[in-house]
């Protein structure tokens, strides 16, 4: 089971399928809409998102497809939270898929407007919304 929402960031609309089966995904859903700051690394674009405190649920991994939609909490306990999404090779890659810099929950693929997210700035304002 699934839900559209949507990302905005540097003048595109992302359309994202949000996996229902995920009580990860059902959390992040409830605070929507978000409002924050993109963090372009090269091949991902994160977003914080303060109070999006979730526990894991068990299915937490570090390697990803491109499109994927994960939640991030700090592995140091820190009170840090984030969206990514996955467009490409990350730092971290073995070069054949995205990889996250510890374990992250995925809560969602991009299905449409994938298209030259390494232009998207850091600082961009990010919204995260229901379509």
């Amino acid at each position: 089971m699934s839900t559209l929402s949507h990302i905005r960031v540097s003048g595109r609309t992302l359309l994202v399928q949000m996996d229902l089966s995920s009580p990860v995904a059902r959390r992040l859903l409830a605070l929507l809409p978000i409002q924050s700051t993109a963090n372009n690394i090269g091949g991902e674009i994160y977003f914080r998102v303060p109070e999006a405190d979730i526990e894991y649920d068990g299915t937490q991994t570090e390697e990803f497809q491109k499109g994927d939609l994960v939640y991030w909490r700090s592995p140091t306990g820190e009170r840090k939270y984030s969206i990514a999404l996955f467009y490409g090779n990350t730092r971290f890659s073995n070069w054949r898929t995205p990889t996250a810099s510890s374990p992250c929950v995925k809560v969602g693929s991009v299905v449409a407007g994938m298209d030259d997210l390494d232009t998207v700035q850091t600082g961009e304002a990010v919204h995260f919304g229901l379509e």
